[in-house]
């Protein structure tokens, strides 16, 4: 299939100054140099340890597929033990720049770890975070067919409440509606959180219990919302980060807001328009709070109107001739996520990666029941599409055994 690898990851704008993550290692240290010639050693120190990173398995693509070197591996272990113990934002720390310190802290929430981002760097300057042609619905339509080719049968509309145990063994699958599935085994998908003690009557097992309640390994979720546009070519391409205005930051609680164009995929608006999208990052208790003012549907929309209005606002007053054009579509925030996923929070990811923590990875297998397995994204910190499938991928061959 095709694969679109944009030049940006993204871009951070303030005062008409941009400094961008490109797929060019040396380019985006340039463009780093330019905003702050002051940080030039900081910067090509940055540079150097993401081309080090770049050796690494699973980092690296199709340009840069060898392993490093023992005498390279050796040359990255201080930086990555450096780096390890900081979080993104005292990361930030290291620049005298405030732009600089806030384009590594715009990408991710600022208590992840600084090494999420220098891994982040890693890969998409090698190639390997590329995006399939087309989207996410046609890589979910993709994966029903193929599940339908070999024998799969897809129900929708149906809501799973409980897992039915006889002798630690699964027996079915009881639905909403009262219908029950027999089963040889299950696999569950969703956030354990939403899993155990409720569909499935059994605690949480002991990895993932010590992950929920963790003060290190926190939640986040964002404010999102999409504007479709009437002019194909925006002021501004890919992503761009905009710090938040004064006005908007009791709407907004983050110091900067995600704008996204889709000018790379053409397949998802009609020919001369164009999309733009916003999110703003959320933690957990604003997160819930959203979940919790869903109760009220009257206070819930005139939440929703304002998210919208205001980043229109922001958009007007960063990009003027871009703004006149634009149309309401959406807004989802954790409330949507939980109601679509079951999310126990709303979060459309799992765990923060936080400092001097490696990420843990947690089996599929559910200890005492013979045939139940989870393959989610909240195995691994932070989640997200690849570990989801990985995850998946790995009770599939648990299930043959």
């Amino acid at each position: 299939m095709e694969i679109v690898q944009e030049e940006q990851l993204f871009t951070l704008e303030e005062d008409g100054k941009r400094v961008s993550l490109f797929n060019d290692i040396d380019k985006t240290v340039e463009s780093m140099i330019a905003v702050s010639p002051e940080d030039a050693p900081e910067c090509r120190r940055f540079g150097r340890n993401v081309k080090r990173l770049m050796g690494l398995d699973r980092t690296g693509g199709r340009h840069y597929n060898r392993w490093i070197t023992p005498f390279e591996f050796i040359a990255l272990i201080p930086g990555l033990m450096k780096y390890h113990g900081m979080t993104v934002d005292e990361y930030g720390k290291c620049y005298k720049s405030p732009m600089l310190r806030r384009f590594f802290a715009c990408l991710t929430p600022g208590n992840f770890s600084a090494m999420a981002f220098f891994y982040v760097a890693a890969s998409f300057c090698s190639g390997n975070a590329a995006l399939p042609a087309g989207g996410s619905l046609p890589a979910a339509q993709r994966m029903v067919n193929k599940f339908k080719e070999l024998g799969g049968r897809l129900l929708t509309g149906k809501k799973a409440v409980k897992i039915n145990l006889k002798n630690n063994t699964v027996t079915g699958v009881e639905m909403a509606d009262g219908s029950v599935l027999g089963a040889d085994a299950v696999i569950s998908t969703i956030d354990p959180a939403s899993f155990f003690g409720k569909i499935l009557d059994v605690p949480m097992p002991r990895g993932f219990g010590k992950m929920y309640s963790s003060k290190e390994f926190t939640r986040f979720s964002a404010l999102q919302g999409a504007f479709s546009s009437d002019v194909s070519e925006l002021p501004f391409k890919g992503t761009f980060m905009v710090r938040v205005p004064e006005y908007a930051r009791s709407v907004f609680d983050c110091e900067t807001i995600v704008f996204r164009e889709f000018s790379h995929e053409k397949t998802n608006y009609p020919e001369g328009k164009n999309i733009v999208q916003f999110m703003a990052y959320t933690d957990e208790e604003t997160a819930l709070s959203y979940i919790k003012l869903a109760e009220n549907r009257e206070e819930y929309e005139a939440r929703e109107k304002l998210l919208a209005e205001t980043a229109r606002r922001i958009i007007a007053d960063t990009y003027p001739e871009a703004a006149a054009s634009l149309t309401l579509l959406d807004v989802w925030t954790p409330a949507t996520y939980k109601r679509y996923t079951g999310a126990d929070m709303g979060s459309f990811m799992s765990f923060s990666m936080p400092k001097k923590l490696a990420p843990v990875s947690l089996g599929c297998k559910i200890p005492k029941i013979k045939n139940l397995f989870v393959a989610t994204q909240w195995q691994t910190p932070p989640g997200g599409l690849p570990i989801a499938a990985k995850a998946g991928r790995l009770a599939a061959k648990a299930l043959k055994l």
